[in-house]
């Protein structure tokens, strides 16, 4: 429990802080250089079936998330003069531009392999527009209000003790929208799951689940435990540690294998990937144009 708020101080950065935020930085550059590598190989075809247009998004939203929880767990708008920008760190870089956008990629992604390997329906730039439009709307509707509401009942800046004080009820919106987004990739992971081919990722997306449900389950304790969990260092290291797992980890998990394989068995992995379309039936529905059984020979539409 926390102690009353007239006897709480402001907690100094220590060397688990440091080590945390050190970690952080590590990670986010190991992912950024993955993800640069596969951009830079993106007509390879096991990774442009990853649909690196969508990767690029879910690397944004990653990025934007760690800003988002570096800020608020460790109260750098402190340290930077940005003592008014508790909302923007806490509630749009954190929750809606990091967290819900890292969770529509995901969920969007699994839609649009059930559309065409399941449903045999092709995709355009309608279905692109829709989920765009239902972001921003999603967004926009939990975002404007709770950005305008008073600071009791959402988020406010404690100058005495340093740090931002989330409110019960951003607490809790926060957490409902976190959990619907978990059972939405959850649902939409499960029905994915009949899909045989290249293109298959249940086993990827059930670990990201798994590893989401932990990591979200932990923090949602925490967070009802000890409201004002960043003046603890135990509390604030921990919970940032929870969304390093469900956030980095994602990107290695998804990409790791094809980048690998790009590296070191470009031609072989390649091969198989093709073998496996072929078997499958599947490259007319995704239009891709592969190679004949003879490796040296001119590409042929299957």
């Amino acid at each position: 429990m926390d102690k009353p708020a007239d006897k709480l101080e402001p907690v100094r950065a220590g060397v688990g802080d440091v080590f945390t935020l050190a970690l952080g930085a590590v990670l986010m550059f190991i992912n950024t250089l993955l993800f640069i590598y596969v951009v830079w190989n993106r007509n390879y075809p096991p990774l442009r079936a990853k649909n690196i247009k969508l990767i690029a998004i879910l690397y944004l939203s990653m990025l934007i998330w760690y800003f988002g929880t570096i800020g608020t767990n460790f109260n750098l708008y402190s340290y930077f003069n940005l003592k008014s920008t508790c909302i923007l760190f806490g509630l749009w870089f954190r929750i809606l531009l990091g967290v819900f956008m890292f969770i529509h990629v995901h969920v969007f992604r699994l839609y649009i392999y059930i559309r065409i390997f399941i449903q045999l329906r092709r995709v355009d730039y309608r279905q692109y527009v829709i989920a765009v439009f239902l972001y921003v709307a999603m967004i926009c509707s939990v975002g404007v209000p709770l950005s305008i509401l008073r600071s009791k009942l959402t988020v406010r800046y404690i100058t005495q003790l340093e740090t931002c004080i989330y409110g019960t009820a951003f607490t809790e919106i926060s957490f409902v929208i976190v959990w619907a987004g978990w059972a939405t990739t959850l649902v939409f992971t499960f029905l994915a799951r009949k899909i045989n081919s290249s293109f298959k990722e249940h086993r990827e997306m059930m670990l990201i689940v798994f590893l989401s449900s932990i990591a979200i389950t932990y923090m949602t304790v925490v967070h009802h435990i000890v409201r004002a969990y960043t003046l603890h260092q135990w509390s604030r290291v921990t919970t940032t540690y929870a969304e390093y797992i469900a956030s980095q980890s994602s990107l290695f998990i998804l990409l790791s294998v094809p980048a690998y394989n790009c590296m070191f068995h470009h031609d072989e992995y390649r091969r198989k990937f093709f073998d496996k379309m072929r078997s499958d039936g599947m490259a007319s529905r995704y239009s891709m144009t592969l190679p004949s059984a003879d490796m040296g020979s001119q590409p042929q539409t299957v």
